[in-house]
């Protein structure tokens, strides 16, 4: 059956964390595909999500299928699962869904009918045994992880990282949250005996005791929505449009968050005149490849609040225009230092645009990085401010498809590094990039350019701006003391995201993605390693000698003749003042999730 035909359970991404395909990848291509893929009538995946998604990352049209008419979808899910590796927090989400599934089938027959006393009757003892027979769990390990769900969710995260096992965690709980007071349990006792209990414990100064009642509430949800006057249909919106954001892949992510930024970001059009008028026709380029050499391309360096001395017009406004208009990634921001540039040409109509380049500060941790390196922590916090980070490489249209544009920005950063370090005073050795989507990337076979994997880890999904705008108000209205301490922070967005999940009683941990970029590193020196690890000094470095520009000039010819004799050619200049949400949908079809 073709994979365009099939569709992923709309529950399975609620269920199931998202994990690294790479071994499934590898498993695929060496041996093929071994188990079907199990599918309703209607086409939907029941199970084989992840061997689904691989075969699409590894481009393929068709596969295996298994067809089955299941009573109940979500229990057919699951149990399908049984045999899978599964996280503690894949646990408890099957769990919650198998528990209301099953209630459902309860409620009916006879079952409805049995008296009160009944149905009671040793239920939780049964409805734990089958759950655990259910999810292939066993019954002692099953109860530990529901007692650590209960009272310490926090300790979910940490169990699934490796810090602490089950037991360790479950022996915790029972210290903390279930030991017994007169013969009682906490769970047992009244509120009110509870904070006298906590009278009792912590004596607490009277004339405190009435504003820390109203801090804890006002921290605390629901009460956190009651008291800043929020009705839960308004938290649920939130929730619903983290889900929305949650089901899709990069590509569509990363065009709707284009959109939402040029929504919010209308473009004067006496500025846009003028960042259009800077782009090249095809007959431009055309003459431009002809004629051009390493030294004809230029590369002007543009800071904040500075116009460029040589090329008035060219100033760090025109560079945001053209960041916006010419490239589908969202402009994120940041802190740390930076500098943006302009990359083109000149000829008779003045300077000619072949793409905008930016470099920043390069991530404080990076595993694929500080390994290949050999980095410990504290030469890392030493000599990180030696790398760059090469933030933004993007060509303009035509240039970037006909004539490998791409290539080529990443390729003068040469001309650039010697602006930056006349700017902070660092030598720079080496550059780092990611790629947008994965491997390969236009950074793959780049002889400069080494790979050094892909990324690891999860980070939160933000709000699109129209969403987060509310909810940042709401946190800086209500919370002002927080939100200027968390202002202070490294990554202060991120961190005021966590604090609107924490009052919102949203687990951070259900809304994250762990989209896979290619890590790439150009070294500028032959032996910038043993620089960065403090066993040369910078008299030793020896520079990286290489004909960037006559190995572009042969691969962009080459290129452009191929796409001219397969009529290929895009000969049109692209500025996008608006993102065609017909993209965004055709992306989402693709990758089954609409």
């Amino acid at each position: 059956m073709r994979l365009e035909t099939l569709s992923s359970h709309p529950d399975n991404h609620r269920i199931y964390q998202q994990t690294d395909l790479s071994d499934l990848k590898q498993s695929l291509e060496n041996y093929g595909q071994l188990e079907p893929i199990v599918v309703t009538t209607s086409n939907r995946i029941i199970s084989g999500h992840r061997r689904y998604m691989a075969m699409k990352e590894l481009g393929w049209t068709e596969c295996e299928v298994r067809v089955v008419s299941p009573d109940n979808e979500i229990i057919a899910l699951i149990e399908h699962n049984r045999h899978r590796q599964k996280s503690v927090q894949d646990i408890i989400n099957e769990a919650n869904y198998l528990s209301k599934e099953l209630k459902k089938i309860v409620g009916r027959g006879r079952n409805a009918r049995q008296s009160g006393d009944e149905r009671h009757k040793g239920k939780r003892l049964r409805v734990s045994n089958e759950l655990a027979q259910r999810l292939g769990v066993g019954i002692t390990r099953f109860k530990q992880i529901q007692s650590i769900s209960n009272h310490r969710p926090d300790l979910i995260a940490e169990i699934d990282s490796g810090k602490i096992t089950v037991p360790v965690a479950y022996q915790s709980v029972r210290e903390t949250r279930l030991k017994t007071v007169e013969g009682q349990s906490d769970k047992e006792l009244s509120f009110n005996d509870q904070f006298k209990k906590f009278l009792k414990t912590h004596r607490p100064d009277p004339n405190e005791v009435f504003s820390s009642i109203q801090t804890v509430l006002k921290e605390t949800y629901p009460y956190s929505l009651e008291m800043t006057g929020l009705s839960q249909e308004r938290r649920q919106s939130l929730i619903d449009h983290l889900e929305t954001l949650k089901s899709l892949d990069s590509h569509s992510e990363m065009l709707i968050r284009k959109q939402d930024q040029l929504e919010l970001s209308p473009l004067s059009e006496d500025l846009v005149l003028k960042a259009k008028g800077l782009l090249p026709s095809m007959d431009e380029l055309d003459v431009f490849l002809e004629v051009c050499s390493s030294e004809s391309i230029k590369v002007i360096a543009s800071r904040e609040g500075y116009i460029c001395s040589t090329h008035g017009s060219l100033n760090q406004e025109i560079w945001r225009v053209l960041r916006l208009s010419v490239s589908n990634l969202e402009d994120a921001g940041g802190l740390g230092r930076k500098m943006t540039g302009f990359v083109g040409f000149e000829n008779e109509n003045g300077f000619r645009l072949l793409g905008l380049i930016a470099f920043r500060s390069d991530s404080q941790a990076l595993a694929a990085r500080d390994d290949f390196i050999g980095w410990t922590t504290s030469q890392r916090s030493k000599n990180r401010e030696h790398i760059v980070n090469l933030n933004i490489c993007v060509p303009t249209q035509p240039f970037g498809f006909n004539f490998l544009g791409g290539k080529l920005i990443s390729l003068v950063i040469s001309k650039f590094i010697s602006k930056w370090e006349a700017n902070y005073g660092d030598r720079i050795v080496a550059v780092m990039t990611t790629s947008l989507h994965g491997h390969p990337s236009q950074y793959t076979g780049l002889k400069p350019w080494k790979s050094l994997g892909l990324t690891k880890g999860k980070v939160s999904i933000k709000p699109l701006r129209h969403e987060w705008d509310f909810w940042r108000g709401w946190l800086r209205e209500n919370y002002s003391d927080l939100y200027k301490e968390l202002e202070q922070r490294s990554s202060p967005s991120l961190a005021k995201i966590n604090a609107v999940f924490s009052l919102l009683n949203i687990k951070n941990s259900e809304y994250q993605h762990s989209y896979e970029r290619g890590v790439y590193i150009c070294p500028l020196y032959e032996n910038f390693a043993d620089f960065l690890t403090n066993e040369i000094t910078e008299k030793d470095l020896k520079p990286v000698s290489y004909d960037w520009f006559s190995y572009w000039k042969e691969k962009a010819k080459s290129r452009r003749e191929k796409l001219e004799k397969n009529d290929q050619l895009e000969p049109d200049i692209e500025f996008n003042d608006e993102i065609n949400l017909d993209e965004v949908a055709m992306f989402s079809s693709v990758s089954g999730r609409r």
